[in-house]
């Protein structure tokens, strides 16, 4: 399957607050989104909400991000709730 079949696929992850990550897309878009509202107690991502060291070891794999305790999230729904930057 061609990439771009496949949806989008992240291609760089940086931590930029507590709760906020900087991704890069394959098509070379970088958006940004606030994680703090996924992170509240009974979320998936409670857990990480609750560890900041946790939080930062957030890495690539395959198309998207994933943490140490296996918490992912689907890069479709990363780009459209992430917020595209105006400013590099």
């Amino acid at each position: 399957m061609e990439p771009s079949q496949l949806g989008h696929c992240i291609r760089s992850v940086q931590v930029i607050s507590r709760t906020a990550l900087r991704l890069t897309f394959d098509e070379g878009e970088i958006r940004s989104i606030d994680l703090a509202p996924w992170m509240q107690p009974g979320t998936a991502l409670e857990r990480i909400g609750n560890d900041e060291q946790l939080f930062r070891q957030v890495f690539i794999r395959g198309r998207t991000i994933e943490w140490p305790d296996g918490a992912t999230l689907d890069p479709d729904v990363l780009y459209w709730m992430a917020t595209p930057n105006t400013t590099l």
